[in-house]
């Protein structure tokens, strides 16, 4: 049985998405958090109504301003080759 190599790649990124939560009293982090989280993302910059699906009362709007994609790092894990030993097997 020929010897198998196994590697593993971790990525990751810092990606920022940014509301904004207006309301006419005062909210707990989790009913932000909720708020949010239950945010549809396909409509960038309008402010919507919250109200359907959640149990918050109040007069409440949630705006989501986009995501900036920021900078990403990779990590690799395993035994690889060496670079010189790739130029004496060509």
């Amino acid at each position: 049985m020929s010897e198998k190599y196994k590697y593993e790649v971790h990525q990751w990124s810092e990606d920022t998405r940014s509301f904004t939560i207006v309301s006419d009293r005062k909210l707990t982090a989790d009913e932000v958090s909720d708020i949010y989280l239950d945010r549809d993302l396909d409509n960038e910059g309008k402010a919507i109504k919250i109200h359907q699906g959640l149990k918050i009362k109040g007069d409440i709007d949630c705006t989501y301003h986009g995501t900036r994609y920021g900078n990403g790092d990779v990590e690799y894990e395993g035994n690889f080759k060496e670079e010189e030993d790739d130029e004496n097997n060509r």
